[in-house]
């Protein structure tokens, strides 16, 4: 009994086993590749397969499932990540893109069941679906090189049912295209649509350099859709080329480019060759010509092209004789890829970027034999040279060995490897490098001139490369850097930055809902904007009037005092009759001067500590700032504050030295000034005005005219600076700052004049006036 139950348990276990492994997807087998095959290999099986077993082209029972099963394996295998987990584990998660990764479906005792999708429009299950995994390591990469088509649905879209026939139809043209596309569900995938920015289903667009275009359109057909292709590739691929300048077209070589010419029987280039060129813009540069309208035959007879077919003509430096030429009834784009891609490399090509230096000058493991670059290395102004054209005929009259490539250098590009390297002084150096594993580089450097004395040597020492029996001078652990001369400029990528942000910022704010907000605050910012930039321009203008002002004035002053202080230049002006006109009498609207008064023995600490005191407001465009000799110039102080009380008072014997340190605040053009006077602590006249005359106390009279109370302050004030509260000279101007302020909010009183005093003519003035005469 144990035995018979021993038995069934096996013959159970092992049915089993074997069910299981029949189960069993297996990627490898599916695609009928090698585990070890390349991604290029395994990506061409791909799309064999695919055009083979596609449901639109394979009418067999079983080509539906046929062809899900290799998109599943595709999936699997063309992802590196996911085909080193199967190749670790044996399985992988359920692709997005497969049915069994897809929320619609639904296991049932009676198989899967498909919820609705196929009868209101839902993405089709036999198509690549797009999701986020899928867009990052597949969609974005192959955009760089060739646009990547999508269409947006979702389920219970009728308008997408409507539209799905015709984009099925489109995506036959994008097969003979060899071109990707997809189906992105907006309902399932809402990363995917906020990425390519999809306003709307259904929604056809394209993914081209990473970004997402949209077709915007109010009717989708076949030919809306290849217009909308077509328009995807940039113009300036195909170079218009006449009799006149096609040596200069094929001539062009020193942009590193392969020159290719297509000979046409329509009036416009194919897709097929568009979408070759685009994606090896970087290596070729074409041009094309439509044999039905072509008028001159010096290209037909030239190249001995046929007029019934399509023909294809790829040059490198030498424009009369290509180094490929065929002529098919159609090409495809796998022909051109083929074709351009087997001579994609100039005769004398230049290291331009670390892909082509490590294809050029390969490394060497060291068991497949040692293969060999030699590099001419002179300056890019020196391209046009003899030396360099001896060079290029130099390689295609020697027998060069299949293991060595040439190529050439500029060294004001590549500067790093010719410093690693140790590159010699001279204007053209050839290095013949080795490479070996990491960055162990064997290398010799080599004289080169147009002459037989550099040639002789050269073809020595490739005869010994030959059979590698040559000994290298020197080696190099060192790192050097490859300059891509390819990548755009810093510039270009900062715009391309700033230009994905507008298109994400656009993209997530300007929705019905947020639009108007958005376009408020725009509006608003752009508003402050140009009142700034008005304010900005009154101010400057205010600021010229001060500075001619100011100029003027030190045009006639011979005698002023600068000081600096931080990052500044302080002027203070020194009043004399020569300039008191321009300063005061003839004072520009709205300016105001601070005079000093200052006695000669302390002229120097008064005025220094002024300028610091000062120096904060001296940004000031209507501030201006002076010095008086009070000692010369009392009695026009004087006959000022007569002017002010009205003559009402004789004010005589003021001591020049008591009103050091005071400060005027003059308004030449309304004629009114303030007084700052520091001497006096404290006014104990009574009398309302007092105080207020010399700027100690708040008062809301506006002047002093007329007034027996103002006149009686003016003797308290006397007498007050006869007294003896009188403060230390250097903490005269410890109020002025405050006292400034309040200048500025109009809290002062003003000390009104109707005239301005005559002022003392000086030596100066007189000297002056005397050259004059």
């Amino acid at each position: 009994m144990e035995q018979r139950f021993l038995a069934s348990l096996i013959v159970l276990t092992i049915y089993f086993f074997i069910s299981c492994r029949a189960s069993q997807f297996d990627p490898y087998e599916t695609l009928g590749v090698r585990r070890h095959s390349s991604a290029d290999e395994i990506r061409k099986t791909y799309k064999k397969l695919a055009r083979e077993w596609h449901p639109d082209k394979n009418k067999a029972p079983d080509a539906n499932e046929k062809f899900t099963e290799i998109n599943r394996a595709y999936e699997i295998l063309g992802d590196e990540k996911r085909k080193d987990q199967y190749d670790r584990f044996g399985k992988v998660e359920d692709s997005p893109n497969s049915p069994q990764g897809n929320a619609q479906f639904f296991r049932t005792p009676f198989g899967n069941f498909q919820f609705f999708s196929e009868g209101f429009g839902g993405p089709d299950s036999n198509t690549n679906r797009i999701t986020e995994r899928f867009l990052q390591s597949r969609v974005l990469p192959e955009s760089f090189t060739k646009p990547y088509f999508f269409f947006a649905t979702t389920d219970f879209c009728f308008n997408c049912l409507r539209v799905q026939p015709i984009w099925n139809q489109f995506t036959k043209d994008l097969d003979i295209l060899e071109l990707g596309y997809g189906v992105v569900d907006v309902d399932y995938n809402g990363n995917v649509v906020s990425r390519l920015r999809i306003p709307r289903i259904p929604c056809i667009g394209a993914v081209v350099n990473g970004r997402s275009i949209i077709f915007e359109t109010e009717e989708y057909s076949a030919k809306t859709l290849r217009t909308f292709a077509r328009k995807l590739i940039p113009d300036d691929l195909i170079i218009t080329v006449t009799d006149n300048s096609i040596d200069e077209f094929l001539g062009g070589y020193k942009d590193n480019k392969v020159r290719v010419m297509f000979f046409g029987t329509q009036g416009l280039p194919t897709m097929r060759f568009l979408i070759s060129l685009y994606q090896l813009q970087s290596i070729a540069k074409a041009t094309y010509f439509d044999l039905n309208a072509v008028t001159s035959n010096t290209f037909i007879d030239r190249y001995d092209v046929e007029t019934d077919q399509e023909t294809l003509l790829i040059f490198h430096e030498d424009p009369s004789f290509p180094v490929y030429t065929s002529s098919r009834k159609e090409f495809q784009t796998s022909d051109f890829l083929s074709a351009i891609g087997s001579h994609k490399y100039l005769k004398l090509p230049r290291i331009a970027s670390p892909a082509i230096f490590d294809e050029l000058c390969p490394s060497n493991p060291g068991r497949t034999g040692n293969k060999y670059c030699v590099i001419l290395t002179f300056a890019s102004s020196k391209f046009d040279s003899v030396e360099v054209s001896a060079f290029r005929d130099f390689i295609s009259e020697v027998d060069v060995p299949t293991t060595t490539k040439f190529a050439y250098a500029f060294t004001d590009t590549q500067h790093s490897m010719c410093t690693t390297l140790q590159r010699p002084a001279g204007d053209f150096k050839i290095v013949i490098i080795s490479r070996k594993e990491n960055m162990d580089v064997e290398y010799s450097w080599l004289d080169w001139c147009a002459g037989e004395t550099c040639r002789k040597p050269l073809e020595g020492i490739l005869g010994r490369l030959a059979v590698s029996q040559y000994r290298f001078t020197d080696r190099n652990m060192k790192r050097y850097d490859i300059r891509d001369e390819l990548q755009p400029g810093l510039f270009y990528r900062i715009l391309k930055r700033l230009r994905d942000w507008w298109d994400h910022f656009t993209y997530t704010y300007f929705d019905g809902d947020h639009s108007l907000t958005i376009i408020t605050i725009m509006s608003t910012t752009l508003c402050i904007g140009i009142i700034s930039f008005l304010v900005s321009v009154l101010n400057s203008q205010e600021t010229k009037t001060a500075s001619s002002a100011s100029s003027s004035a030190s045009a006639s002053s011979t005698n002023m005092s600068s000081s600096k202080r931080g990052d500044g230049k302080f002027t203070i002006y020194d009043l004399r009759s020569h300039n008191y006109d321009r300063l005061i009498k003839d004072a520009e609207p709205g300016h105001r001067l601070l005079v000093l008064f200052v006695d000669a023995e302390n002229k120097q600490n008064y005025i220094k500590r002024f300028a610091d005191l000062m120096m904060p407001f001296k940004r000031t465009p209507y501030l201006l700032f002076a010095f008086l000799y009070i000692d010369k110039y009392i009695n026009w102080y004087q006959r000022l504050l007569s002017l002010t009380v009205g003559h009402k008072e004789q004010l005589k014997d003021i001591q020049y030295q008591l009103c050091a340190g005071t400060v005027l605040a003059i308004n030449g053009y309304r004629k009114y000034y303030n007084i700052y006077h520091p001497k006096t602590l404290n006014i104990r006249s009574k009398q309302s005005g007092d105080g207020a005359f010399v700027g100690l106390e708040d008062s809301s009279d506006s002047d002093l005219e007329g007034s027996d109370g103002e006149i009686q302050g003016i003797n308290g004030y006397q007498q007050e600076i006869d007294g003896n509260m009188l403060l230390a000279q250097n903490r005269l101007l410890d109020g002025l700052s405050h006292w400034v302020e309040r200048l500025f909010d109009g809290s002062l009183l003003k000390c009104q004049v109707d005239r301005w005093p005559m002022f003392p003519v000086d030596e100066v003035t007189r000297t002056e006036q005397k050259k004059d005469q």
